[in-house]
């Protein structure tokens, strides 16, 4: 929440996690929300495909987000993998990083 966030003014969030899909990831994608329970503040995604190529190896992806100021202490910010075409993911070692 932003109040456990102190309400300040331009953070970034960073995101770090290992991957391995050996197929295409199709409509994965990473997501940063601010919201409360009126409205969302901000969306902000990026789809895995367009950084991920199919492999068995391991791969370490790290994404930046920077936010805008928070509207209420109650907003709350959330980082998460949406999959609607149900691709199969292995993750490992999800980071979340807010910083100024």
């Amino acid at each position: 929440k932003a109040s456990e966030l102190k309400n300040e003014k331009n953070l970034k969030v960073l995101v770090r996690c290992d991957f391995v899909s050996h197929q295409e990831l199709g409509e994965m994608q990473l997501v940063v929300t601010i919201a409360n329970k009126y409205k969302t503040v901000y969306y902000q995604n990026f789809f895995l495909r367009d950084y991920y190529k199919p492999s068995i190896q391991w791969q370490k992806m790290e994404f930046q987000f920077v936010l805008p100021p928070f509207e209420t202490p109650d907003d709350e910010l959330k980082a998460y993998l949406w999959n609607p075409s149900k691709t199969d993911l292995l993750y490992n070692n999800w980071e979340v990083i807010v910083y100024k």
